[in-house]
C-alpha cells in the first residue's frame, strides 16, 4: 500500500482500485465462459458417440446407389435420342435419404393444484412424453422415405456440340428430375 500511497493520491487509488476489480471480473468471466464453452463440447461430443459409424456408411451407400441409379435410367432414356450416340450422366446430390418411422407417442400431464397460506394457488405442470419405435419383425415401420434433393446434373454426349439436341437433353433432364435447367450441363464427349 506504500508504494500506492507514494505514486497516487486518494482519488487515483479509488479508479486504480476500480480498474483492478473490473479486470478481476472481466478475467472470471471470460474463465466461466471458457468452461461452459468446453461443457458444451463435451455434452456434443456424448451426443456424437451413440452415432453408428456402420449406419453412417449404409446411408452413405445408399445415396450412391440412389446416384447411380438415377445415372443408369437417365443414360439408357437419353441414349434412346436420335443423334445423342453414347452418353455419360452423373447426379450430385445434397443431404442423405430421410426416413421416417412410426412411432407410438404416449404423453401425459399431470398438474399439482396447491394453496399458500395466502390463499393464492399454484399450479405445476409435468408432461412426460414416452416415444417408442413401432417394430414389426425386428424392423422399424417406415412411413415414409424422402430421397435426397438433386443439386446437378452433367450430361457427356457425343452429340453434345448439337444446339438442339443439346436443348432437347437438358429440358428431358428438367422434366425427369424436376430441376431448372441452370442445374444442368450439357458437355460433348470426346
Amino acid at each position: 500500500m506504500n508504494l500506492m500511497q507514494k505514486y497516487f493520491s486518494n482519488r487515483d487509488k479509488n479508479i486504480v482500485f476500480k480498474l483492478i476489480f473490473g479486470l478481476i471480473i472481466g478475467i472470471a468471466l471470460i474463465l466461466i465462459g471458457r468452461s461452459n464453452k468446453k461443457y458444451d463440447l463435451d455434452k456434443h461430443k456424448d451426443k456424437n458417440k451413440n452415432i453408428n459409424v456402420c449406419d453412417e456408411i449404409n446411408i452413405n451407400n445408399n445415396n450412391n446407389k440412389y446416384e447411380h441409379n438415377l445415372e443408369m435410367r437417365l443414360e439408357n432414356l437419353l441414349s434412346q435420342v436420335s443423334g445423342v450416340g453414347n452418353i455419360k450422366v452423373m447426379i450430385s446430390t445434397c443431404d442423405t435419404k430421410e426416413i421416417i418411422v412410426a412411432q407410438d407417442i404416449n404423453s401425459s400431464e399431470i398438474i399439482n393444484k396447491e394453496t399458500d397460506k395466502f390463499g393464492l394457488i399454484k399450479e405445476n405442470h409435468d408432461e412426460k412424453k414416452d416415444i417408442k419405435k413401432i417394430i414389426i419383425d425386428g424392423r422399424p415401420l417406415v412411413l415414409k422415405e424422402i430421397m435426397p434433393k438433386i443439386q446437378g446434373i452433367i450430361i457427356i454426349a457425343q452429340g453434345g456440340d448439337n444446339i438442339f439436341i443439346k436443348n432437347q437433353l437438358i429440358k428431358a433432364a428438367e422434366t425427369i428430375l424436376n430441376l431448372e435447367a441452370h442445374k444442368i450441363q450439357v458437355l460433348k464427349m470426346k
